[in-house]
């Protein structure tokens, strides 16, 4: 599965969100390497949220129609935000 880009992603349903980095979760009994995504709704209380990469990656049927469920928007604009995306990608 390739690297997730960092910056604003559109949800399926029209909200932003702000997509830091990655992460594994660490010690799986068997040994599996499973990813989530780290990232921060632009609305609301902006709570640090993670989901299972695979989850983040995948396709929503919506009226029938199978569409991204996170598309990307663009880069961070923001110095602030790009030292913190800069931090999980590391």
């Amino acid at each position: 599965m390739r690297k997730i880009e960092l910056g604003i992603y559109r949800h399926y349903k029209g909200k932003e969100y702000d997509v830091y980095g990655e992460a594994i979760l660490s010690g799986t009994e068997d040994g599996e390497q499973i990813w989530f995504v780290i990232y921060r709704p632009r609305y609301g209380d902006r709570r640090l949220t993670s989901r299972l990469k695979t989850e983040f990656t995948e396709s929503a049927l919506v009226g029938g129609t199978s569409v991204q469920r996170f598309v990307f928007v663009r880069e961070f604009e923001s110095p602030e935000l790009k030292v913190i995306a800069e931090f999980f990608s590391s």
